[in-house]
């Protein structure tokens, strides 16, 4: 019994430490760089990001290129130019610092209270979440904000009526 047992422990230890560093399992030739490479990927990204109302929390996501995946957009504050915005997939998250270098706007029509706002600028990947923890990259990107302000008395008011917003953005990206 206690040879049973000695046996079954010294199994138990064994599949431990295998499972606990691969490079136990087989000869060193077998653990290659190539592994590694092979799982990581770099290359052309493009992110198209839409919401409804431009104030909205959570806005729609579709990522191709070397990604290929559809998510949702969380943005942050923009202040002073910069900001950041998380890409949310359902392997993980990818962190983007945005910046922005121009920005214009269109004074409300009187008649429709209608506007547009652009702003242009460059993202940098900042790492992520899960899959994609090690994420770098860099790209431009594109914002228009449309949207009318509510009316009274017959003139325009402080209040937004309705409003979307569009981004384009193209860049590399790797994990």
């Amino acid at each position: 019994m206690r040879t049973a047992g000695a046996a079954i422990a010294g199994a138990a230890l064994a599949a431990v430490m295998l499972a606990a560093s691969p490079m136990l399992a087989g000869p060193a030739s077998a653990v290659t760089g190539t592994t590694t490479a092979s799982s990581a990927r770099s290359g052309h990204e493009r992110l198209y990001i839409s919401g409804r109302p431009a104030t909205a929390r959570k806005d729609y996501l579709s990522a191709s290129g070397v990604l290929t995946a559809r998510g949702y957009a969380l943005p942050g504050p923009l202040t002073g130019g910069h900001g950041t915005t998380w890409l949310v997939f359902r392997r993980g998250s990818i962190r983007l610092a945005i910046e922005v270098s121009s920005s214009s706007a269109t004074v409300p029509n009187p008649q429709t209270c209608a506007f547009t706002e652009i702003y242009r600028g460059r993202y940098t990947v900042r790492g992520g979440r899960r899959a994609y923890a090690g994420a770098s990259g860099s790209g431009t990107f594109y914002t228009k904000i449309s949207g009318r302000l509510a009316k009274s008395g017959g003139s325009c008011t402080a209040q937004l009526a309705w409003s979307r917003k569009y981004t384009w953005a193209s860049g590399s990206l790797a994990w």
